[in-house]
């Protein structure tokens, strides 16, 4: 059932170029971010499910989506081409932070540096 909960509102261009901001610094290079919408359950102890603003992007082979629950109020998540998804386990009120972040667990994740938890990482960690 979609229950109604104050909806955020849309990502747009700004945060796009934010995210892609964040992304140029990691990788070096644009990657394009992508705006929509979808429909997740933020509690998942709860059925209830709500559409939520979306940005997201992929890249090598991992895809990585970022959901705005309510302004400043933001999670990510990741998923690797197995099917293996990877939840920070975090909430970020910047978008900036919220992918700089993702970026750095996902990379202290597939390196095998420790369980990649975002608050594990130390402050201005290589992210490549």
């Amino acid at each position: 059932m979609v229950t109604s909960m104050r909806p955020a509102q849309a990502f747009d261009d700004a945060d796009r170029f934010v995210a892609e901001s964040a992304l140029k610094r990691h990788y070096g290079r644009i990657v394009r971010v992508e705006l929509a919408e979808a429909e997740i359950r933020p509690e998942q102890e709860l059925p209830d499910v709500v559409c939520v603003p979306i940005c997201y992007w992929s890249e090598q082979g991992v895809e990585y989506v970022v959901f705005k629950l309510a302004e400043d109020r933001l999670r990510s998540w990741f998923v690797y081409p197995s099917g293996e998804q990877i939840i920070v386990e975090r909430e970020f009120d910047d978008i900036d932070d919220c992918v700089t972040v993702t970026l750095r667990v996902q990379a202290a994740h597939a390196a095998g540096d420790g369980d990649g938890s975002p608050d594990a990482l130390p402050p201005g960690r290589a992210t490549h």
